[in-house]
Formats: structure tokens, C-alpha cells, sequence
């Protein structure tokens, strides 16, 4: 079964893992706080693996899923149409800030300016 060729890709990567964050310099707090969530969520799966797979895929699609439709919206929007915009609220508001900010830095470093035609 599939689930056992998954758990043994588990067992290899679990070695690899530890030498790696020794490397970086991470490998107490691996060992220590990371390694126990990992081993436990993952013996979890293991035991659970439909319901794993059922939530691992909406944990994959949602967030694909919403900058789908963040983007749908803004151009909808800019077409013309009158339709509410995503995300509202405080996270508009905050993207609104963000992207205000972004323009006007690219402005202060040149980088958007008035564009000149050439004649």
C-alpha cells in the first residue's frame, strides 16, 4: 500500500532533516520543539491517512483558491462592474495601505514615472 511507501520516505527524510538543522545551527530546537510536533502530526496521518489526505487537500486548495478569486474581483472591478471587493474590511484596508506605500516608494526611487513618448 501506498501509505507504507510514504512511511518510509518518512523514516529517510527524518535523518536527513536532523543533519540539515545541525548544519544550520537549528538542531537542539529541532531535536527539542519542532521534531515532537512532526513525529506526532505525522503518526497522526499515518494512523488517519483518509482524513490526512482529506484535510491536506483543502489545506493545498484554499489559499490557491482565494488568490483565484482576489484577482477575479480586481479585475471584475476594473472593468467596471460594481461588485464588493475582496478581501474587505480591515484586510482591504491594509492592502490598500500596502500597496499605496508601494507606489509611492516606486515613485521616490524612479523606478514608476511619467512615461514620455518619443518623437
Amino acid at each position: 500500500m501506498w501509505v507504507h511507501a510514504l512511511h518510509s520516505v518518512y523514516n529517510i527524510l527524518i535523518p536527513i532533516t536532523n543533519v540539515l538543522m545541525s548544519q544550520i545551527g537549528i538542531g537542539i530546537w529541532w531535536k527539542q520543539s519542532a521534531l515532537p510536533i512532526v513525529s506526532s502530526v505525522a503518526a497522526w496521518g499515518f494512523t488517519y491517512w483518509l482524513v490526512a489526505i482529506y484535510l491536506g487537500g483543502w489545506l493545498l486548495v484554499c489559499p490557491i483558491v482565494i488568490v483565484i478569486y482576489a484577482f477575479t474581483n480586481l479585475f471584475v472591478r476594473l472593468l467596471g462592474y460594481e461588485v464588493r471587493s475582496f478581501p474587505g474590511g480591515r484586510l482591504g484596508r491594509l492592502r490598500h495601505r500596502v500597496w499605496r506605500f508601494l507606489i509611492k516608494l516606486g515613485i521616490k526611487r524612479g523606478i514608476i514615472g511619467k512615461m514620455r513618448a518619443n518623437r
